[in-house]
């Protein structure tokens, strides 16, 4: 057992008595920060006004008012293979789906909720006509 606690200790680089272990090196909390100075994020910036909405194609329009339906249209593409799972506020788990459109770029999100007959299809936004 003492041999786990002293191999613990080697890792995690403290001792029992409090004193820091030599077995390791102490690194300098200043100087590993994982961001240095003057680096700058790949990552875009959000923009910070909403770009112009694009008006919603016609099965868009068609999908909004059948939200029902079970098959997508056929310009919808699947974005990620994996359907999000999670719970309702009352409970009641659901999995969740999300489609792009090709043709006008609107995000559709499926939700198939637990013992309900039918789905739900929403979009991410407001569509324009």
């Amino acid at each position: 057992m003492r041999i786990a606690v002293d191999a613990i200790q080697v890792l995690y680089g403290s001792r029992s008595d409090g004193r820091p272990n030599k077995r390791r090196p102490e690194r300098n909390s200043l100087r590993f920060c994982g961001i240095m100075a003057g680096m700058t994020s790949a990552v875009p910036p959000l923009p910070v006004s909403p770009s112009p909405a694009v008006p919603a194609c016609e099965r868009c329009l068609a999908l909004a008012a059948d939200p029902r339906r079970r098959e997508p249209p056929s310009c919808l593409a699947l974005r990620h293979t994996a359907p999000q799972v999670g719970q309702s506020s009352t409970g009641v788990p659901y999995s969740m789906l999300t489609f792009c459109c090709r043709d006008c770029g609107t995000v559709w999100r499926l939700y198939d909720r637990a013992n309900e007959l039918f789905v739900s299809w929403v979009p991410e936004h407001p569509l324009v006509r």
